[in-house]
């Protein structure tokens, strides 16, 4: 009797444990599209589709789309879960950061101005560098105020603090940002960081 019972614990303690070494297998993969529209002012007649694989941290190519006819930029893939990816437009573009996923992804390209569609990850990112840049651009904009302030001798006390506690704001909030994106493993983040490194120039 004993025995028996002490089977059915062992047997099902080995049941469980290879249904946590299952549950830790690799993700099934899923098909990943992504649609592209550039605009015609970055006059992009090839653009080629990189993948950043995390286990070698190397691109490896996806394919290249040439531009021939009006039909759609398109890359299809099958990956198992999120990756840093980014597109060249030919030989001397800079690379455009992204997050390829399973799904159907949509990308509409206006130079630095892009819109997403059918990915939520991207779309946080756009976001992510769309408020990034704002605030550098009323960092930009206070310090102009403050010197004509200056040079116009309206510059009062109470100006001055106010002044400076928004640069202070600002500046607080974009060093949060940019510290995330430069020390975070996130495909998200990843992407942030290029897009961000091209804020800072």
């Amino acid at each position: 009797m004993i025995f028996g019972f002490q089977h059915k614990v062992l047997s099902a303690i080995v049941l469980l444990l290879f249904t946590g070494a299952c549950s830790d297998s690799v993700a099934p993969l899923g098909d990943a599209t992504l649609d592209i529209s550039i605009d015609d002012g970055l006059r992009a007649d090839t653009v080629e589709l990189f993948v950043v694989e995390p286990d070698y941290c190397a691109a490896r190519s996806m394919g290249t789309w040439l531009k021939t006819s009006d039909a759609i930029c398109r890359f299809t893939t099958q990956l198992d879960a999120e990756r840093l990816a980014f597109l060249t437009f030919g030989h001397d573009s800079r690379p455009f950061y992204f997050v390829l996923h399973p799904g159907h992804i949509k990308l509409n390209i206006k130079g630095d101005r892009w819109e997403v569609s059918g990915s939520a990850v991207n779309a946080r990112l756009a976001n992510i560098i769309n408020q990034a840049g704002e605030c550098e651009r009323e960092r930009r904009t206070v310090a102009r105020r403050y010197v004509a302030a200056v040079a116009d001798t309206t510059l009062t006390a109470a100006t001055d603090s106010a002044f400076w506690a928004r640069d202070s704001i600002l500046s607080d909030t974009l060093r949060s940002v940019y510290l995330k994106a430069d020390t975070s493993r996130i495909p998200l983040w990843k992407a942030a960081h290029f897009h961000l490194e091209n804020l800072r120039r």
